[in-house]
């Protein structure tokens, strides 16, 4: 996992990102305040998360806020991340650094997908 990230983070600098920030992956430390109306009464009630949203292991700072998740031989499910960014209007990018492609020849390399609201 520290190889892929540092692979990211390289390839986030080059793509103009001047701040990156990973979220530790540690069971049950954040707790999230959530808040439902249900259309008679409104309920709070906490979660225990993992990741920011229980999605993205951290985000970037460029122009703008920008959310990502960085993955190892594998995408990410996509629909979740979607639906997020159009719900909350911002931008995504999902990262997989793999090896296993046959234009990765046998090196590990770093491919995105880019999710964002349409404005």
């Amino acid at each position: 996992m520290i190889a892929s990230n540092e692979l990211a983070r390289e390839y986030f600098f080059k793509k103009g990102f001047s701040t990156i920030c990973f979220k530790p992956h540690t069971k049950m430390t954040d707790v999230v305040w959530n808040r439902k109306f249900d259309g008679f009464g409104t309920t709070d009630y906490k979660t225990y998360q993992t990741d920011h949203f229980n999605i993205f292991d951290g985000y970037m700072l460029g122009e703008t806020i920008v959310w990502f998740q960085v993955k190892t031989n594998a995408w990410a499910k996509a629909e979740p991340v979607r639906l997020f960014c159009e719900k909350y209007h911002i931008i995504g990018i999902i990262v997989n650094v793999t090896n296993k492609l046959k234009k990765c020849r046998g090196k590990y390399k770093v491919f995105s997908r880019e999710y964002s609201f349409d404005a």
